[in-house]
């Protein structure tokens, strides 16, 4: 891992990385920090020219519809909403399920239309960042706030690609960070699903610091605060860490199947857990190897400010949840 750090040979990674993702990045002079992530530095190095030929297959984003969040319960363990609230949840997918319905006629017309279709959901595609270690409840409650305000303002519904459904489970562990790099790059935008802990996960930040590496900016990025609509705690706890995040503090969370080592799903290289195996703490002792790495190479002053950049926009999103409570305290008063 120390010729990534030796100037010569980072020169050289650069070169290929930069020729590889081309398409993607955008006069960033820092992809080279990108390169641990593909295996660089490591055992399991994958080709990069090979990564972004296959991008399009690796960053297969959803609709995020009623069966995109049932399916993201589904992965995370979380049981199903109820009759009522699945029906709701289900004029979701109206649009999308005209759509497929008009797919259906001829197999020429019907392709090219698909094609179209999914050109058109990889242009709209938001790369989804979150940490494994806040509550996937919360998560999924947010996402579908978040669906729902995107509704009501005439929106069309949000096209995301979130690890849990649109990742390739096939993968070997080693594999997933450049799948993974791979729909980043591949996004338009990114959405930052920021529970208490994200501030602390040191993956999270990773991506973040790759979104800025590939010369993609945080001001056009989207912030939704993965916590009930009361704790203000959280809010706080959330502003507070990014606005003194130091990478040097962050930890590494492995995401667990459903029903996982510690009922939420994650696992902490920091934390004691007699339920952890042996292949969930190389895992994540990997991960580590790899994200520090690439924290090095693009140095943790880039990384640090990367992270921090997101705080106007938590702001804004805890001062919308603010508002949010008012108008519905006054309006209980107005209902006595």
């Amino acid at each position: 891992s120390g010729l990534l750090l030796w100037p010569r040979f980072r020169a050289r990674v650069h070169g290929v990385l930069a020729t590889a993702l081309a398409p993607f990045a955008r006069g960033s002079e820092n992809v080279a920090a990108l390169a641990p992530l593909l295996g660089f530095g490591g055992a399991n190095v994958a080709d990069p020219v090979k990564v972004a030929r296959e991008m399009s297959q690796l960053a297969r984003p959803r609709v995020l519809d009623a069966a995109a969040l049932r399916d993201l319960r589904t992965a995370w363990g979380i049981p199903q909403v109820g009759d009522a609230a699945a029906i709701a949840a289900a004029q979701i997918a109206d649009d999308t399920d005209d759509l497929d319905e008009d797919l259906e006629g001829s197999s020429g017309a019907g392709t090219s239309a698909r094609r179209a279709q999914q050109a058109d959901l990889e242009a709209r595609a938001c790369f989804v960042v979150h940490s494994a270690a806040d509550s996937r409840e919360s998560k999924v409650a947010a996402l579908e706030a978040w669906v729902s305000d995107t509704r009501a303002k005439g929106q069309p519904v949000p096209v995301v690609w979130l690890d849990a459904i649109c990742g390739d489970v096939s993968l070997k562990p080693e594999e997933r960070p450049a799948q993974a790099l791979a729909a980043l790059a591949a996004c338009s935008n990114v959405v930052v699903l920021a529970g208490a802990h994200l501030p602390d996960d040191l993956w999270a930040a990773t991506l973040l610091q790759s979104w800025a590496c590939l010369g993609r900016k945080a001001a056009d990025a989207e912030v939704v605060i993965a916590a009930p609509a009361w704790d203000e705690r959280a809010e706080t706890d959330l502003v507070t860490g990014l606005d003194a995040f130091a990478v040097m503090y962050a930890k590494v969370t492995v995401d667990q199947p459903a029903g996982g080592v510690n009922n939420k799903g994650s696992t902490t290289v920091t934390a004691v857990d007699e339920a952890r195996t042996a292949e969930d703490m190389a895992l994540a002792a990997q991960l580590e190897a790899q994200l520090v790495l690439a924290v090095e190479i693009a140095g943790a002053g880039v990384c640090n400010e990367a992270v921090r950049s997101y705080l106007p926009k938590a702001k804004a999103a805890a001062a919308r949840r603010r508002r949010a409570r008012v108008e519905e305290e006054r309006a209980a008063l107005g209902r006595k």
